[in-house]
């Protein structure tokens, strides 16, 4: 099935489901079709959990395409990135679009990353969206690829964030300032994926991300 897309590795083998205490963010996908293609429908915040069913809210709409016929979660967190089958229910609210969630089926980690990661020591910002005064947060990046990066904020400020934020850094090549959503968490660290890359900053985080890791082969052979 498409939803089980990757195999799993031998590192934390004994992991069975993601935890979820550090994602802050579910997505939801669907089957439209009998060749279970998948297309993203929403992205929630993950309310309450639990082995048997999730509670996810968002302020948009959570209204998927009627054709859909079955629904996979989808959750990101310090061992991978997690899938599970689900139904999918609207819940009664006033304000807010709140869903359950259902598992019916086991939780499958489909592969460790989305995209190869290096690791770093930049110094970066983290903003708030908000035009004036937005609110930022200093930090260090300490891996990175070309899709997301993970970001040491201090204990503090990452049990603050979740959303989108803009991220601020600097690579060798140029200045990199990219809108950027808060995906998992990891004690100090928070991990951003990007929500959309312009080309030329793409060719600079994937310039930076090739040289460091022929920098580390490299070392590797010269041991």
């Amino acid at each position: 099935m498409a939803w089980d897309d990757g195999s799993d590795d031998e590192e934390g083998s004994f992991i069975v489901a993601p935890r979820l205490s550090s994602v802050p963010f579910i997505k939801i996908y669907c089957f439209f079709d009998e060749n279970d293609a998948l297309d993203k429908v929403l992205r929630a915040q993950l309310v309450t959990d639990s082995e048997a069913q999730l509670i996810v809210e968002s302020e948009e709409p959570l209204d998927p395409d009627p054709s859909c016929v079955q629904f996979v979660v989808e959750a990101v967190d310090e061992f991978g990135v997690w899938r599970a089958l689900s139904s999918f229910q609207k819940l009664p609210s006033v304000s807010i679009q709140t869903v359950r969630l259902g598992l019916i089926s086991g939780w499958k980690r489909i592969q460790r990353r989305k995209a190869f990661r290096v690791k770093t020591d930049l110094e970066a910002t983290v903003s708030t969206m908000e035009i004036v005064r937005p609110t930022t947060y200093s930090g260090k990046i300490v891996d990175m690829s070309v899709a997301g990066a993970g970001v040491d904020v201090g204990r503090d400020s990452a049990h603050q964030l979740s959303g989108r934020y803009r991220l601020n850094f600097v690579l060798p090549s140029g200045s990199v300032s990219l809108v950027a959503d808060v995906v998992s968490k990891r004690g100090n660290v928070v991990g951003f994926e990007f929500a959309s890359v312009p080309l030329a900053q793409s060719k600079l985080l994937g310039t930076y991300v090739f040289e460091k890791q022929v920098a580390r082969s490299k070392n590797d052979d010269d041991e």
